[in-house]
């Protein structure tokens, strides 16, 4: 199997089980889409940082930023309390099977993928956007993340 396939699949973010859709509100999804982006980012950072070496740290910050706001929105507006479930629930899962993946594959196989030009698309930009987000003017466009509009 490729290690683009492996990590693929080691890095898919879940469907929580059990979860029930949240509002088909568009604001909502949209809100939903934006957070669920910036988790993915936050954790490409840790697995990236944790298989290359580096500091995870930046990745757990960018990941308390987003659910800062997000909860800061849910607090406004219980639709939103099923996205910031999912967001840690998604967090946690995606550095779990990332884990499995590096004992069965290996720091330096996963970090090599990191590294090579064959690494999926999103996950590159995934990259791009949490050291993007990692700096002050991230941050700041973190808090500025709009809470959806009630219907």
């Amino acid at each position: 199997m490729r290690l683009a396939a492996v990590l693929t699949a080691a890095l898919a973010v879940p469907a929580v089980a059990g979860a029930q859709p949240i509002s088909p509100s568009p604001a909502v999804e949209e809100f939903d889409e934006n957070i669920s982006a910036m988790i993915f980012a936050a954790g490409q950072l840790v697995i990236q940082a944790r298989v290359c070496g580096g500091d995870e740290k930046v990745g757990h910050e960018v990941r308390r930023f987003v659910a800062t706001r997000a909860r800061q929105c849910a607090a406004a507006d219980p639709r939103l309390k099923e996205v910031v479930d999912h967001m840690d629930s998604a967090f946690d899962s995606m550095l779990r099977n990332a884990d499995a993946t590096i004992e069965r594959r290996g720091k330096q196989a996963i970090c090599a993928l990191y590294r090579s030009a064959d690494l999926q698309v999103e996950v590159a930009t995934a990259l791009q956007m949490g050291t993007q987000l990692a700096t002050d003017a991230g941050r700041e466009r973190i808090g500025r993340l709009p809470c959806p509009a009630k219907d």
